[in-house]
């Protein structure tokens, strides 16, 4: 601006100098004229100079601005790192945190609530049990089929051996046959000392037949060839061995076929019968063997080798 005020008094004097050259000044007029023009530069030297000093002042100050911005953006920027920096390790931590502090504490809860409620509830049925044991006993019949009704439905509860000996106690007793099949069938579910003595026992008296049922049932689950002594046993203890070996095939068929294929291809089983009593059992289990279809594989065994010619 300055600039173009010079260049403009400058310009004027320059037009009106050939004016002036037309006129005849004098030495006093003359000094005055150059005294206005020095005065003139002085001015504008002046104002050049408080200008320039004003302009370098707010170019200073542009610069204070523009430096205390970069140090606010940078201290923003650090802010910014920092801030992102733990988000990143809480991002990290907190599920750690959570796992521990919140999750396994409640797992850990519920499993012992759990493991409570368990032994709360075989406490609970091990009383029961043994309250149902002990009603068989009782002179109330109420009591007696509440107890017969509850075992028969616990059936495969796990038995103790204090209970075993308990079963064993009301079989040997003259408690009625109605309570006693629920005890034979317990027995019958489990390996126990009591229930091989039991029906160690039974197989070889005259309640054998109709306790077939419970006596197969549980050697077969102790393995039917461990069996075989008691099984020829049961068979010759009878006139008819044919009738009662027909009996037990009926049954043990119905139950597993390998454990009658089993039997019949037992020597010591071969022994208990003779010629006349073998022929007749292959004549009369004929059309069970049709039934089960093992007729082919019946075929391949000792027995019907031995007595079918």
């Amino acid at each position: 601006m300055i600039n173009k005020l010079y260049f403009l008094i400058i310009t004027i004097c320059l037009i009106q100098s050939p004016l002036f050259s037309q006129i005849k000044l004098t030495d006093s007029e003359s000094k005055n004229i150059d005294s206005k023009f020095q005065s003139i530069e002085k001015r504008l030297e002046q104002i050049e100079k408080s200008d320039l000093k004003s302009l370098n002042q707010r170019l200073e100050f542009s610069k204070e601005i523009i430096s205390g911005h970069d140090t606010m953006f940078s201290g923003i920027n650090t802010i910014f790192a920092l801030v992102s920096a733990i988000l990143a390790t809480l991002g990290i931590i907190l599920p750690f945190l959570t796992y521990f502090l919140g999750i396994k504490p409640a797992q850990d809860s519920i499993k012992n609530l759990r493991k409570e409620m368990s032994d709360f509830l075989k406490n609970t049925q091990k009383e029961q049990v043994e309250k149902a044991l002990q009603n068989l006993n009782s002179t109330n019949l109420q009591l007696k089929n509440d107890a017969n009704l509850f075992l028969s439905i616990n059936q495969h509860y796990e038995f103790q051996d204090k209970d075993y000996f308990d079963i064993y106690s009301l079989l040997e007793s003259d408690l009625e046959d109605s309570y006693k099949g629920t005890l034979k069938l317990i027995f019958s579910n489990k390996i126990s000392n009591y229930a091989t003595k039991y029906f160690d026992s039974l197989i070889i008296t005259h309640e054998a037949d109709p306790n077939i049922f419970y006596i197969i049932r549980y050697y077969s689950l102790c393995g039917i060839e461990n069996k075989f002594s008691k099984i020829v046993e049961y068979i010759k203890n009878s006139q008819y061995i044919s009738n009662r070996a027909l009996n037990l095939s009926s049954m043990i068929i119905s139950t597993s076929h390998t454990d009658f294929l089993k039997i019949f291809d037992s020597d010591e089983i071969i022994s208990a019968f003779t010629k006349e009593e073998g022929i007749l059992f292959l004549k009369h289990i004929q059309g069970t063997l049709e039934h089960y279809k093992l007729v082919d594989l019946f075929k391949n065994t000792k027995f019907f080798k031995s007595f079918s010619n």
